[in-house]
């Protein structure tokens, strides 16, 4: 059964085509005749990308190639020198599949940001690893992730380079995964390949790429080797991750007939499943071959940021200061100049629930009205979207009128109710541990980073003053691995408790993941023979029964696009990030309760 309903952050109009499909239709339709070996994996010796193509300040590319030339091909040697060096580009313009955004800036622009590298072994380290912003007029920011350094029989006196990147526009939470490569020396660097084959944005689906002059700047930074010996922790603390063939290998092939529904390869950025401490990943497809850096790969959350950040975050509060934080009311924390006195009695727990009883869309104010979405595709929210600065974003957010039922009454999905959340939860925490508290911090701090979670980019307000005037929106805008995505799904499925520390209030944890029997309110969206489905404390449920033994509530977390993680009561994760506009996660509970009772 494929779901129909569409939920969570933010649409844009503007819509960008390129032609895909299954793994033959992952060939995407080229703008003039090519040669086809750009499609083909690589065989050695490379047919491209080879070093009279790299210093070549005249090669035309006119299209992407297969993503295996940008790692190695044939026999791989150890890079001949140490890199460890600022590179500036020279050059920013890349070719693309193109259109006209709606918004400011030029998309086929490359961000200007100075790209700092350190190699150790064969690894290739980012010395900046947050959300990098260029100065120049171009519609993206940039994420790192670490890749390799490497050399091959035909290199010469050179070395190779390879890391993968994504470009991230400074408010939507869209991905575009892309990766680079270059050749270096001791004396010289050549051009800067690039190009991005691959998104998790429903609303445009495009490729771009590249070949940019740089000028590298050689040095030794000072955190150089903090900044080795912090990989090789967060190397540490990752989590083993197998094929997906090894999975099969476990249980059956089988076994896993119908994982993904009907989906295409091609709307799947990652998908697998997370079961005793071990991630299995299936294999993440692109228009021109398989991504090399699947567990680099960082996803545009949308609305699980809701779960794995809104919610994490007051669960934090809670542990910290008592379950009744969430009792705590919004007016208290925040100026709210709405025109009514509807935010009067508006709780934390309120805004979480998605039930303020806050909303615009008179056409569905009747209490049974199954339209929950109404307030999120009306306006103001394409003024909300428009906004970046905290007091702007609440203004409109506080547009909204009133509707004729209390707080707590009725489910009315609105992504302006949990920035408003992450407002006040700043407010508090600035109230109870001085003005330079902030909620980010926190949850950076002493949740993520104790988990194992080193870098957890987040889009944040843009703000004209002080930098500790910015807030996380949470409403979307985070950017998880898959292992980021394992390790909150462990600490929630172990009741906030990470090893012997009670990380999370257990009480709250509890009763968001449908252990209770407080349910939250219904949404109608998965009913079933087997019971109601909920929203509870930003979680979704679907009911599910093994026909025999037991009717379990299965909780999972929902994002824009069709971003599903679902969290099974027998310890397993099962996750799919991707822009098919698929909510339905029945498959991926199906097959995972084969491999684990739900009902034990």
């Amino acid at each position: 059964m494929k779901a129909v309903f569409k939920h969570c952050c933010l649409f844009l109009t503007t819509l960008i085509l390129v032609a895909c499909g299954g793994d033959e239709s992952l060939k995407p339709t080229l703008p003039i005749p090519i040669d086809m070996s750009y499609l083909s994996a690589p065989e050695a010796p490379r047919k491209w990308l080879k070093i009279d193509e790299l210093i070549s300040s005249d090669y035309q590319q006119p299209s992407p190639i297969h993503n295996g030339y940008f790692v190695p091909v044939g026999e791989q040697q150890d890079a001949k020198h140490h890199f460890e060096a600022e590179l500036q580009l020279a050059s920013n313009k890349m070719s693309g599949t193109r259109n006209v955004f709606a918004d400011v800036g030029d998309y086929s622009i490359f961000p200007n940001v100075p790209l700092r590298f350190v190699s150790d072994g064969n690894d290739l380290i980012p010395l900046n690893r947050n959300v990098l912003v260029g100065t120049n007029n171009s519609y993206w920011r940039l994420l790192l992730s670490p890749g390799q350094v490497w050399s091959e029989v035909d290199d010469g006196d050179w070395s190779r380079a390879s890391f993968p990147f994504i470009l991230i526009h400074k408010q939507r939470n869209q991905t575009h995964n892309g990766i680079a490569t270059f050749l270096f020396n001791d004396d010289d660097v050549s051009f800067l390949r690039i190009q991005v084959t691959q998104e998790t944005t429903p609303w445009v689906n495009f490729d771009l790429w590249g070949q940019l002059a740089i000028k590298d700047h050689r040095q030794t930074f000072s955190n150089s080797e903090d900044v080795i010996d912090q990989f090789r922790q967060e190397q540490s603390d990752a989590f083993e991750v197998q094929s997906w063939q090894a999975l099969e290998q476990l249980f059956g092939i089988d076994t896993f007939n119908g994982f993904n529904g009907n989906l295409n390869d091609a709307d799947i950025s990652s998908t697998g499943i997370f079961i005793d401490d071990i991630i299995y990943l299936k294999p993440c497809n692109t228009r021109y071959g398989q991504y090399p850096y699947c567990q680099s790969m960082r996803h545009g959350a949308y609305s699980t940021t809701k779960s794995m950040a809104a919610a994490v975050a007051l669960f934090r509060l809670a542990q910290k200061y008592g379950d009744d934080v969430g009792h705590l009311l919004i007016k208290d924390y925040l100026e709210i100049n709405a025109q009514h006195q509807g935010w009067e009695q508006v709780t934390f727990f309120d805004a979480l629930n998605m039930a303020t009883g806050i909303g615009n869309n008179n056409a569905f104010m009747n209490t049974d009205s199954k339209q929950i979405f109404s307030d999120e595709s009306v306006d103001p929210m394409e003024a909300f979207q428009k906004e970046n600065a905290k007091r702007e974003m609440l203004n409109v957010a506080f547009t909204y009128e009133n509707y004729p039922w209390g707080p707590g009454e009725q489910l009315r999905y609105n992504s302006t109710h949990t920035f408003i959340l992450s407002a006040a939860m700043d407010a508090f925490i600035k109230e109870q541990e001085g003005p330079n508290a902030k909620i980010w911090n926190m949850l950076v701090k002493e949740v993520y980073q104790p988990l194992g979670i080193h870098h957890v980019p987040m889009v944040h307000t843009i703000e004209s003053g002080p930098v500790q005037n910015e807030i996380p929106v949470m409403y979307l805008g985070l950017y998880p691995t898959v292992d980021d995505v394992a390790k909150i799904s462990l600490l929630l499925q172990n009741g906030g408790q990470h090893g012997s520390v009670q990380l999370l209030s257990k009480t709250l944890v509890e009763r968001a993941l449908f252990y209770t029997e407080e349910k939250g309110l219904r949404d109608w969206q998965l009913d079933n023979e087997y019971g109601d489905s909920h929203y509870f404390l930003s979680f979704w449920s679907m009911a599910w029964s093994d026909s025999q033994n037991c009717i379990v509530e299965i909780p999972y977390m929902s994002g824009h696009g069709g971003n599903l993680i679902a969290l099974l009561p027998n310890k397993i994760t099962a996750f799919r990030f991707s822009d098919a506009n698929n909510y339905d996660p029945r498959p991926l509970i199906e097959v995972s309760a084969k491999l684990r009772g739900l009902c034990d």
